[in-house]
């Protein structure tokens, strides 16, 4: 891993452009691995799955909505807030024919 994130040396960023370094999600003990949490963690070599981008969600909102100027509306349980993807799924699963 770099000593120093890469996007540390970019010049030329726009003022409205944010970075988030997900290292810490990610690797552990400098090895990133390819599944987390009985997950896939890519898709191919650029991007993550869908099923773990979801897993990332709660990881992600604060710092989205500090970018945004936002504060969160209330502090949710992990339950709470896994809530929505159950019950999409439940519903996905409940139309498979």
């Amino acid at each position: 891993m770099a000593a120093e994130a890469p996007y540390e040396e970019l010049t030329d960023v726009p003022a409205n452009t944010r970075f988030l370094d997900m290292t810490n999600y990610l690797c552990q003990e400098e090895v990133c691995h390819g599944v987390i949490g009985n997950q896939l963690v890519y898709y191919d070599t650029n991007h993550f799955s869908y099923s773990f981008s979801q897993s990332l969600a709660m990881v992600m909102e604060p710092y989205l909505l500090a970018a945004a100027n936002r504060a969160p509306e209330a502090e949710l349980t992990l339950a709470e807030a896994a809530l929505p993807l159950q019950e999409a799924a439940a519903e996905e699963g409940g139309n498979q024919s």
